[in-house]
């Protein structure tokens, strides 16, 4: 039977359609903010970018920030602040931070309870500030850790309500960003609950089960010492003159990052030699003491007449504050120049050639201002900065005459 062609007609217009578009929200901005007028009743202005964010434009004019979410199936909405006080930019931030909460189970808008994770954190924090004297770049390790994962997260929740599920959670988001992060989110939040324990804001033996959880990355593979000729020939290359003095006495005195580019003039004696670094800059607390090489004391010479009499600090910021460079701008210096080796890595290479050269593993222990992991010889050591200057003198000139002669004896010039 052949086919039958439809010869009639098609009526009806578009408008006879039920289907309807959704409506796209636009994303605030502070020019559409500061535009809108208010009128005889309240108007509500959305951002497209946060999920129920918004603005409430009173007649009065006043312009108040608020989140509309939907928490166990009851619509709530909680306040964030005032426009202009609170920017666009902090109120998405909060906005975020709140639905990552939401996401997890913890109502933001629920009262807050006495002993947060918020609370205890603060404690910690204060805890190991002043009875374990960490260093401050280690506390604001902390601090960032807190700021940027955990309290947005954790930081309203009581602190005996946190079981592992949760926090499996919120550790394996941050890997997929940073697994170094990662890592360091579960060292701290797995102290903070033991110190939470140990003081009776959680229950006996309620500690998180977060172990094996994240799996570090391997390290790159530190740096041999056939490559030490090419690697500090390299510190020459760097564009900025001050940064190679730091680099290049980084390598010579091998410090930590965060003591070397805090140095003061106060704390080298061109008489005796020696550096004397205070104890409220190691890690360790203590006082130390690094011998200067020859080369060593002609580099802080160059480096006196690059920057000035007047600086408080070998390397000075250049900021208003007058503040030293930060331990960052140190370590970007060694990436941007394809060392291949961190500032830190400089103690490694040091120690291991030190070592192979065949001092004793007391004088290099010691140059790298380490415990004395004997007790009772630590006992007996009321001022470990000072054992063995003579023998360390000559273990330092050794190790610089070894660098210069590896490379040329240039110093670094403009």
């Amino acid at each position: 039977m052949p086919a039958q062609r439809f010869s009639g007609t098609i009526t009806g217009t578009l408008s006879d359609c039920s289907l309807t578009m959704p409506k796209i929200v636009p994303a605030l901005t502070d020019t559409s903010i500061r535009q809108a007028k208010p009128t005889d009743k309240p108007r509500r202005l959305f951002d497209g970018k946060q999920v129920g964010l918004h603005i409430l434009i009173q007649p009065s004019g006043a312009k108040l920030w608020r989140l509309r979410y939907t928490f166990e199936g009851e619509e709530k909405r909680i306040a964030l602040g005032k426009y202009p006080e609170v920017s666009l930019e902090e109120v998405r931030n909060t906005a975020g931070a709140f639905r990552e909460q939401i996401r997890l189970g913890i109502d933001p808008a629920a009262p807050v309870s006495v002993n947060t994770f918020a609370a205890i954190s603060e404690k910690f924090v204060e805890w190991k500030t002043t009875e374990h004297q960490r260093e401050p770049a280690t506390i604001r390790k902390y601090n960032e850790c807190l700021r940027n994962d955990l309290l947005p997260a954790l930081g309203n929740k009581d602190i005996k309500d946190i079981h592992t599920r949760e926090v499996v959670t919120l550790l394996e988001s941050i890997n997929k960003r940073s697994n170094s992060l990662a890592s360091k989110n579960q060292k701290l939040v797995s102290m903070i609950i033991k110190f939470a324990i140990q003081r009776g804001y959680r229950e006996p033996y309620t500690n998180l089960d977060l172990a094996g959880l994240i799996k570090q990355k391997k390290p790159p593979v530190k740096k041999t010492l056939a490559d030490i000729k090419d690697t500090f020939l390299k510190i020459d290359t760097y564009s900025e003159i001050v940064m190679r003095f730091a680099m290049k006495l980084q390598f010579l005195c091998f410090l930590r990052s965060s003591e070397t580019v805090g140095a003061e003039w106060r704390e080298i004696d061109f008489e005796k030699k020696e550096w004397h670094v205070p104890a409220e800059r190691m890690k360790m607390r203590r006082p130390h003491v690094v011998p200067l090489s020859r080369q060593a004391i002609n580099l802080l010479k160059d480096l006196k007449k690059t920057i000035g009499e007047d600086e408080k600090y070998l390397f000075p910021s250049g900021d208003k504050k007058g503040n030293h460079l930060v331990r960052d701008a140190l370590s970007k210096a060694f990436r941007s120049t394809n060392l291949g080796v961190v500032p830190h890595g400089t103690r490694t290479v040091a120690a291991t050639w030190l070592r192979n050269a065949g001092y004793a593993p007391h004088l290099v222990e010691t140059q790298l201002s380490h415990a004395e992991s004997n007790a009772v010889a630590a006992a007996y050591q009321s001022e470990p900065h000072l054992l063995y200057l003579k023998e360390r003198h000559q273990m330092m000139q050794a190790w610089a005459d070894y660098l210069f002669s590896k490379t040329s004896s240039r110093q670094p010039t403009a």
